[in-house]
């Protein structure tokens, strides 16, 4: 008669303990990196050029889907009748795809291309760009 419980309790666990054991190791969606990301190497003609430190483009993407990307280089910007040197900027919206773990932004008219930005799977703390590396700016 105390058997019974005992061959109950045994063939409920092995019942229960699967259903726990993978809601535990189910892993939940994680957040998108959000940041300031920069190229993580400026490559110029001239080494010793002072804008060598200075990033190509800089890609804030804020957690409200926004981003601003700004570039480094200066575009000749015509203001009444002064030509000026300023950055391009461009704004947009941004989606995260957790399966691909990548963003997707809507890149309006920027000159580098940054439609599409997977999470580097070795570290997490950059993003792929071309055959490079935005690196979150905080991580530098």
């Amino acid at each position: 008669m105390k058997k019974t419980p005992l061959i109950l309790s045994a063939l409920l666990f092995a019942f229960i303990a699967p259903a726990i054991s993978s809601a535990q190791t189910k892993e939940s969606p994680a957040a998108p990196p959000t940041g300031t990301y920069a190229p993580a190497i400026r490559l110029t003609p001239n080494p010793l050029d002072p804008t060598n430190n200075v990033p190509l483009f800089s890609l804030r993407l804020e957690t409200n889907g926004t981003y601003v990307a700004k570039s480094g280089e200066r575009f000749p910007t015509q203001d009444g009748d002064i030509l000026r040197l300023r950055p391009q900027i461009a704004r947009g919206t941004w989606r995260w795809d957790s399966a691909k773990r990548e963003f997707q932004l809507d890149p309006g008219d920027f000159v580098f291309y940054i439609k599409r930005l997977p999470v580097d799977q070795q570290r997490t703390n950059r993003l792929v760009w071309r055959k490079d590396w935005l690196v979150r700016e905080d991580e530098k």
